[in-house]
């Protein structure tokens, strides 16, 4: 994974890029990729090759795209995603807590989301 990372705790928002490798480690090939996305941070996501987003669920965070060519096991796929979070201003409820004039931290890895595949 390689990711940079721009915090600008006065506006309490972010913004990032980043590339995962991912080596398949299941037993049969994979042929869609499911992201979810709960915090809304992802912006745009692409891929090495050919994929066609099949589900886009932007009221739950949620897409599957599908590989033209299914991905065999001990294979790797390129990801590369653009994220970020800005504050809408003043709100009574609801506030993102990570984000905050006095400090900012990350309590999730977004890598944390893959399973059946070596990072």
């Amino acid at each position: 994974m390689d990711t940079a990372v721009n915090i600008y705790p006065r506006q309490r928002s972010f913004s990032a890029t980043g590339t995962y490798t991912a080596i398949i480690q299941t037993s049969t090939p994979i042929q869609d990729i499911y992201l979810a996305n709960g915090r809304r941070s992802i912006r745009s996501i692409s891929f090495d090759r050919p994929a066609a987003a099949t589900l886009t669920d932007t009221r739950h965070g949620f897409w599957i795209y599908h590989l033209a060519i299914p991905l065999n096991p001990g294979e790797s796929i390129l990801i590369r995603f653009q994220c970020g979070y800005e504050n809408p201003g003043f709100r009574n409820s609801g506030e993102v807590g990570e984000f905050a004039y006095n400090g900012t931290f990350f309590d999730r890895n977004p890598e944390d989301n893959w399973s059946d595949v070596e990072k």
